[in-house]
């Protein structure tokens, strides 16, 4: 692995593993190219993954494993936030929202996206990122975001606070370093029960995130159905009616919100809360490349 400070650049032509952690600042966030062995003139999108709560990049290796398989010219990366997977920082915790898009604009210029178009996919918490990105900071980017993914992102973080008795403390900003007990169990974040085993077992999934990090998110959440009026480009939205950490009533407002004519929206009934491990996630993945391809012909 490169460990690259102060001249990280042009990630997107590097060779082999290609797994570079950049500094800035207190700590070191961790990026993946995932197609190093994509040249250039062979790609036509790229496309960024935003991690859920407590996940990382490569909770989506499934997905990107098939994708890699089925579409040859799409350029991946992901990214591990503050306090997540291999990146640095106090795990499961943040004190401001705004830090994760910080980290995020520094290292999209750190990637070479040989001016294709970027699409952004946003999971759990990821698609809060991705819709703060669009709405609050394009005009900061060095790249236009051409679409964006949504699964799964509107959560139920009061009743889940609640169920353990924390609201009170949360609201009133005590403890916000404080860890709180299993965010997801892995019998109620998918179906599969291998896929659940592997969740558990994971020593780089973020098991107890801190209250301050959930407040972040609570206070995100809150604002996401004005968000979505403004969103402008074309959007795919997935998520699962059988997902138990799923605001469902939050989901159905924001899809109102949105332009018709820009949403695409997909539920699925045997699924859980990630989409991406499921037994049944292919079904998922192909509706979404379908997409993919289709905003290509409705575009080009």
């Amino acid at each position: 692995m490169n460990s690259i400070t102060s001249n990280w650049s042009d990630i997107g032509n590097q060779q082999a593993i290609c797994q570079v952690s950049a500094t800035w600042e207190s700590h070191f966030v961790y990026l993946k190219n995932w197609t190093t062995n994509l040249k250039p003139e062979e790609i036509k999108y790229n496309l960024i993954l935003l991690h859920d709560l407590g996940h990382y990049g490569e909770r989506f290796s499934n997905f990107i494993s098939w994708l890699k398989v089925k579409n040859k010219n799409i350029a991946i990366f992901s990214i591990d936030c503050i306090g997540h997977g291999l990146s640095t920082g106090t795990r499961g915790h943040i004190d401001e929202f705004e830090t994760y898009v910080s980290d995020l604009q520094r290292a999209f210029k750190m990637i070479n996206f040989h001016d294709k178009e970027v699409l952004i996919l946003g999971h759990g918490m990821g698609g809060l990122l991705a819709i703060d990105l669009y709405n609050r900071y394009s005009h900061q980017l060095n790249f236009k975001i051409h679409g964006l993914i949504l699964t799964s992102f509107i959560m139920k973080y009061d009743q889940l606070l609640l169920n353990q008795n924390l609201s009170n403390v949360v609201s009133k900003g005590f403890f916000k370093r404080l860890k709180i007990a299993n965010f997801f169990e892995p019998n109620l974040i998918t179906n599969y029960q291998e896929a659940g085993i592997a969740f558990a077992q994971d020593p780089l999934v973020v098991h107890r995130p801190s209250l301050g990090l959930i407040k972040e998110l609570k206070e995100k959440s809150q604002s996401i159905y004005q968000d979505a009026y403004y969103l402008d480009v074309p959007i795919f939205v997935a998520w699962s009616e059988n997902d138990h950490y799923l605001n469902k009533l939050g989901m159905n407002y924001f899809v109102k919100g949105v332009k018709k004519e820009l949403l695409f929206e997909k539920k699925y009934s045997l699924m859980r809360h990630d989409l991406y491990n499921e037994r049944d996630s292919q079904t998922f993945f192909e509706d979404l490349l379908n997409w993919i391809l289709k905003y290509e012909e409705n575009n080009h």
